[in-house]
């Protein structure tokens, strides 16, 4: 309620949309939080990559096959990377997910192997390997819906 305020008084301020976006998914109302998530892409924000690698994320790896778009996710990533000069590992992480949600599990794992050699992840490490693991067996990662 209160991010529906926020909106209606300012609908044109991006971290307003992610953060409702983040709701969304937590009550597994995934469409919602794509659309909200493609309302902030549009729109001009600090930090465009961090947006651009929610919806990547979303598109990879939602429980609902309905709303995984391989393609879409590998494209957004690969963007957010860009923007982040490659130094985020997070989105690198996203990528490879998007690799292994489009079946090219080869990337995939090349992307998780690049996440792994970064090293700026301690407290996710073991996240990091699972997701490898996965990758590995030709299995993409599936989010749990939070």
């Amino acid at each position: 309620a209160d991010y529906n305020i926020a909106l209606v008084r300012d609908p044109k301020v991006a971290d307003v949309y992610v953060a409702r976006a983040n709701l969304f998914i937590g009550k597994k109302s995934y469409q919602q939080a794509v659309r909200d998530l493609q309302t902030a892409i549009q729109m001009n924000t600090k930090k465009p990559e961090r947006v651009l690698n929610s919806l990547a994320w979303l598109r990879a790896t939602c429980p609902e096959a309905e709303i995984r778009n391989g393609k879409e996710a590998v494209e957004l990533a690969l963007k957010a990377c860009e923007l982040s000069q490659w130094n985020d590992w997070n989105i690198i992480d996203t990528l490879a997910a998007a690799y292994a949600e489009q079946g090219d599990f080869d990337r995939a794992i090349k992307y998780q192997k690049q996440v792994l050699e970064m090293g700026k992840f301690a407290k996710d490490n073991d996240k990091i390997r699972q997701h490898l693991a996965l990758y590995e067996q030709h299995t993409p990662y599936r989010q749990n819906g939070k």
